[in-house]
């Protein structure tokens, strides 16, 4: 067997270990079942990530009134040696569950914050959004590892804005909710993404500390031609206004969405009408364009 082979099975023995809680588990070829590939593919994860193989891809949130960059958010991607170019859903739903995601989140806000500095350096000062999972609005270490990472790329906390599902606020959210507590006195921005997805409301958002709230995309992809979808979208708008919240709008696909939602009301966009989410390289070259035509 070549040290590979070796390497991987003793992962496969490990992550089988961490989900049955046993401590100590040794690799064995018939137990593996259905699951293999699972257990291959966190371990092929960890060795990427280790070697630098995570990457991550920018897509623009633009005002829905003027010319101006809002902000960007950021996406990971994971260069695969065999299986080139990987979105999160083939590899997330497995990394979720395990301790894997902790890791990913202190690689994800390390690339983010060194590419902001670079940005800022050049004059751009465009801050940027990184997601968070449900286990990682939990722990109580996460204010701490944020505000080292802010103080390593020497960035201030209003450059960065921490995202996070309806959902993380539905397991303990008196936990979540000191979480967020702390990161917002430290001065990072919060918003609640694909709000209108899960088991939240305005009424529980209201008793948290965020400044922003993204209507999901199937609410917004049939809005300029269904009555019903518009009335939802008003409602939210409205609503996050009463509240001091900014409206962001996902999904935004062609003109007409952008303008129903601009008379909405609607404060920001983000989807391919304004640009695909694209890598550090060509995002500079996007930001270098649009601040040559629009200054400041």
């Amino acid at each position: 067997m070549d040290i590979d082979s070796l390497l991987r099975q003793a992962d496969i023995a490990m992550y089988t270990a961490k989900e049955r809680q046993s401590g100590v588990e040794v690799y064995d070829a018939a137990a593996d079942g259905h699951d293999r590939g699972r257990l291959v593919l966190l371990s092929e994860f960890r060795r990427g990530m280790a070697e630098g193989h995570l990457v991550l891809h920018y897509q623009p949130k633009m005002s829905l009134h003027t010319p101006t960059v809002e902000g960007l958010e950021a996406l990971v991607r994971w260069e695969h040696p065999t299986r080139g170019l990987l979105l999160p859903g083939d590899f997330l739903p497995a990394v979720e569950q395990t301790g894997l995601i902790e890791p990913l989140t202190d690689c994800v806000l390390d690339l983010a914050l060194a590419q902001v500095r670079e940005w800022t350096e050049q004059g751009w000062e465009v801050p940027v959004a990184v997601n968070l999972s449900a286990r990682s609005v939990h722990r109580p270490d996460l204010p701490a590892r944020v505000l080292s990472a802010l103080a390593t790329h020497g960035v201030p906390a209003g450059m960065l804005r921490l995202e996070l599902t309806e959902s993380a606020l539905v397991a303990e959210p008196d936990r979540a909710r000191d979480v967020l507590t702390s990161l917002h006195t430290a001065g990072v921005s919060l918003s609640i993404d694909d709000f209108g997805t899960g088991y939240s409301s305005m009424g529980r958002v209201k008793h948290l500390p965020v400044s922003e709230v993204k209507i999901d995309r199937s609410f917004i992809a049939e809005m300029a031609t269904t009555a019903e979808d518009a009335a939802l979208v008003r409602s939210v708008v409205d609503l996050g206004h009463e509240l001091g919240l900014t409206v962001v709008a996902e999904g935004v696909e062609d003109r007409a969405t952008a303008a129903a939602l601009a008379d909405l009301g609607c404060d920001v966009g983000q989807g391919y009408l304004f640009a695909a989410p694209m890598s550090a390289a060509e995002m500079t070259g996007w930001l270098a364009d649009r601040f040559t035509r629009h200054p400041g």
